[in-house]
């Protein structure tokens, strides 16, 4: 068992969060919260506004986007388009972070 340590008397030495959870998801297999970022952010453009009205990522798992679409349609429409839209997203990242889709029907609460 590990022992209590005081916090550091240097400010240098403090980790700020983003940098820790970043180091925490890396070590997970997930996204850093840059990537989410990005990711969600342009998730419209790489998709289309009526492919998005349907259809919004929901996480990043060990290079896996995770979809939730509404209507099976539109999962199948992703599907066809997986090749494109990772394209898309690796291409606003900067880097491939993102190696294929899984996509997740959840209706929509009517």
């Amino acid at each position: 068992m590990s022992r209590w340590r005081d916090f550091p008397k240097d400010e240098d030495s403090i980790t700020p969060l983003k940098t820790a959870i970043n180091s925490i998801a890396t070590r997970l297999g997930a996204a850093t919260t840059s990537e989410i970022a990005v990711v969600f952010g342009v998730w419209d453009d790489a998709v289309g506004a009526q492919i998005a009205a349907h259809a919004k990522p929901s996480a990043i798992k060990h290079g896996v986007l995770v979809v939730e679409v509404d209507d099976n349609r539109w999962a199948t429409q992703l599907k066809w388009m997986t090749a494109q839209v990772t394209e898309q997203l690796n291409s606003a990242l900067g880097h491939d972070a993102i190696n294929g889709l899984e996509i997740k029907f959840r209706p929509r609460n009517k």
